[in-house]
């Protein structure tokens, strides 16, 4: 006689926000709190809210996960917002009893008209022919954004009293595993790329030649392809000819063995090339809004020197933490460069100084990091055009601007990497939580105060914090890297 049907584990869900009263509450879960709308945003919303939201689409139009069921998978699809109008989504999903886990992310967001965004749904593994997975779905919420807001996502928007409307999307489950597709043919498939670097040899034989056959395609085929190449920004892998030379030298032919070689070479130097040229586009980039050989000047930057406040509440000057003799040799002439430099300088000085950097975002539409307010990057941006004897335009201040946020975002890279190796992986991502527990409560761990800098060496400086004691924030210290990351 068989057993009972063994239970799955009930996995911890986020707290559900109030929806709409004709919505039943009791089978939906939505996302997290984004932010809270600004007092001056509400005096919009009736206006833009007035008008019914228009439609959105997804691609594909169904979700559907294949047997078996024994092991995690992840369904991807896209929202488009086919409206003429901003809006706010939130999604939600329907759960019986916890016993399949599908969850949907990012859970919220705000989109422009003909804007899309890639959302993954997953589901935990679980006996199939075991539960009831009939009414297993998500729904999706969305409503018109209010007139003159800024792209950052409230939840007061789909709680409040304008129009919201919402699609269900039906979760299907195959009870047959999809057999793979058979090969027509036993030779390897050659790659056109790998590890983020296009495979010369590969690339060409599947986008310029036709392997099978061992003819090439027609140059307008060709040529379209090769746009490829320009789309996508990436290194040649020279190593794929030296492999091939090793294999000539295996099979004694020596005329292609050093044919390999040359190519080898070939390909590096086109990198090489490449990065230099890259290099001083970057630098040119801002060339012509600037006036050149301009001398940093610490007094005239204080000038445009203001208070900026981290996610934490914490805030400094660009002035408590630049010397002068960081900046003695900089000037406009190498504006991109020196922009960078005084950015990852300040960035790794705040590093030192504030325990809580892990938890920080550079988007403002991130949903588990605290974004950093676009004020922060402003205010920076005219510390350094001031510095630099620059006016202080419109289109020299989004770039320079663009410039800090992507040192930024490097650096905080770095630091939840390193964060997550000394405390386990998804550590950043619980601080990220708590962050955000901590700014909506009224009474929270996190007050508005100064950041204050070290003036010794980096593991003997003190911040203020309430309710804690220096020797409690050694375990929340993280080391400054040398080396920029990439963002993803």
């Amino acid at each position: 006689m068989p057993g009972p049907t063994p239970k799955r584990a009930s996995l911890p869900r986020p707290a559900p926000y109030q929806l709409p009263r004709e919505q039943k509450t009791e089978n939906l879960l939505n996302a997290p709190v984004e932010a809270k709308m600004p007092e001056n945003l509400r005096v919009f919303q009736e206006m833009a809210q007035s008008l019914p939201p228009g439609d959105i689409d997804f691609q594909p139009r169904k979700i559907v996960f294949n047997a078996p069921y024994n092991e995690k998978q992840v369904f991807q699809i896209k929202l488009i917002n086919t409206s003429a109008l901003r809006i706010a989504f939130g999604i939600n999903t329907y759960m019986r009893k916890l016993r399949v886990d599908t969850l949907c992310t990012p859970r919220c967001g705000v989109l422009d008209p003909n804007e899309h965004i890639l959302l993954a749904v997953s589901c935990s593994a679980f006996a199939f022919g075991q539960v009831d997975t009939t009414n297993d779905r998500i729904t999706v919420e969305w409503t018109n954004t209010p007139e003159g807001s800024d792209k950052q996502f409230c939840r007061e928007w789909l709680e409040g009293e304008g129009m919201v409307r919402r699609k269900i999307i039906l979760i299907e489950y195959n009870s047959t595993p999809i057999a793979p597709k058979p090969t027509t043919s036993s030779k390897p498939l050659l790659q056109a790329t790998k590890l983020g670097m296009w495979l010369p040899i590969g690339f060409a034989a599947s986008e310029l030649y036709d392997y099978e056959k061992g003819v090439p395609l027609d140059r307008e085929t060709c040529e379209k392809n090769l746009e490829k190449l320009i789309k996508n920004d990436r290194d040649v892998d020279y190593y794929e000819w030296l492999n091939l030379a090793q294999q000539c030298r295996t099979e004694n032919h020596k005329l292609m063995e050093q044919m390999a070689l040359g190519m080898a070479f070939t390909s590096a130097m086109a990198n090489k090339q490449h990065k230099k040229v890259s290099r001083k586009a970057d630098k040119d980039k801002i060339t012509g809004a600037i006036v050149q050989n301009k001398m940093f000047s610490i007094e005239t930057a204080e000038i445009w020197d203001r208070v900026l406040t981290l996610p934490n509440r914490k805030w400094f000057q660009i002035s408590d933490v630049v010397t002068d003799g960081e900046v003695s040799n900089w000037s406009s002439a190498n504006l991109v460069t020196h922009v960078r430099a005084l950015a990852r300088s300040v960035f790794d000085k705040v590093d030192e100084a504030d325990p809580h950097m892990m938890c920080y975002a550079t988007s403002q539409n991130a949903c588990i990091y605290v974004p950093i307010d676009k004020d922060f990057f402003d205010g920076f941006a005219e510390y350094l055009i001031g510095g630099f004897g620059q006016e202080q335009s419109r289109d020299l201040k989004l770039q320079v601007r663009k410039l800090v946020t992507e040192v930024m975002g490097n650096k905080l890279n770095r630091v939840r990497a390193r964060y997550n190796k000394m405390y386990g992986k998804d550590a950043s991502e619980e601080a990220a939580k708590w962050m955000r527990e901590e700014l909506d409560k009224k009474d929270g761990e996190l007050k508005e105060c100064q950041l204050i800098f070290s003036k010794g060496s980096k593991s003997s400086y003190a911040i203020e914090v309430h309710g804690e004691e220096e020797e409690d924030l050694v375990k929340s210290e993280v080391l400054s890297g040398d080396e920029d990351v990439e963002m993803e």
